[in-house]
């Protein structure tokens, strides 16, 4: 698929979501694929003291979010602070 024909497919199904939920599941999804990678997910702030996974695509995902969250480092959180697009190549290697 080009990527017009992506983007265009992922506007219509977006568009035909019921709820917010599926909406935020279906992007996650639309991302892992977009970039290729194993999982994908989704943070959604509510103020800098209360953040959440509003979606993921496995328990890995959620599991990740955590740590970050109980830690209060990791890349999602970098994100959240500065901006910019943080790419994790390998987690299974952190420790």
């Amino acid at each position: 698929m080009d990527i017009p024909e992506f983007f265009s497919q992922m506007a219509l199904d977006l568009h035909t979501q019921d709820s917010t939920e599926k909406t935020v599941e279906l992007v996650t999804r639309y991302a892992k694929s977009a970039i290729g990678c194993d999982d994908a997910g989704l943070l959604l702030v509510h103020a800098r003291s209360r953040v959440e996974t509003a979606a993921a695509t496995s328990q890995r995902v959620r599991t990740s979010h955590e740590l970050q969250l109980t830690h209060d480092e990791g890349p999602c959180l970098d994100a959240l602070e500065g901006g910019g697009i943080y790419v994790s190549d390998d987690i299974s290697r952190l420790g």
